[in-house]
């Protein structure tokens, strides 16, 4: 039998009224991590999980974030825009926003203007320079969110 880690949520009777915001604090945001950098992407996991945020995958490679994306459809992608193998995350941030509207926030430790106009279509919802701290990642993600709820 499976069990989850994670006690169930336990929403109010039905007598009570149930505001939106009340709704949101019951779901947690599935975030994805695109990173090819094992100690990078275990210090954004371990920083997210601590903050309340739902890691639903780490990908190092485009077509391993896409796979992730259709499988679990993430709120948001963290995507660093350089990654192993022959398709880099803009890339892959391009068809998961196609396939699955999940939108991302961009890390990468050089932008060039080609960059930045290639990250446009992807619709970005911020960006982390490297070397970023957890705080500027948390920051980052909690201001996403915000976004992305705010155009619902």
């Amino acid at each position: 039998m499976f069990h989850s880690a994670e006690a169930p949520t336990v929403l109010p009777p039905e007598s009570e009224e149930i505001e939106p915001s009340d709704l949101r604090l019951a779901v947690r945001p599935r975030i994805l991590l695109i990173e090819d950098n094992p100690l990078i992407a275990e210090m954004m996991e371990t920083a997210l999980i601590e903050e309340g945020f739902r890691v639903v995958g780490i990908a190092d490679t485009a077509d391993r974030a896409v796979k992730l994306a259709r499988l679990y459809h993430p709120d948001l992608a963290v995507t660093d825009i350089r990654l192993s193998g022959p398709r880099d995350g803009i890339q892959a941030a391009l068809q998961i926003l196609q396939e699955t509207g999940a939108r991302s926030i961009f890390a990468t430790g050089n932008l060039d203007t080609i960059a930045v106009e290639r990250c446009a279509q992807a619709r970005p919802l911020g960006w982390l320079t490297k070397p970023y701290t957890a705080t500027e990642l948390v920051d980052a993600v909690r201001q996403a969110i915000s976004s992305v709820e705010v155009e619902v």
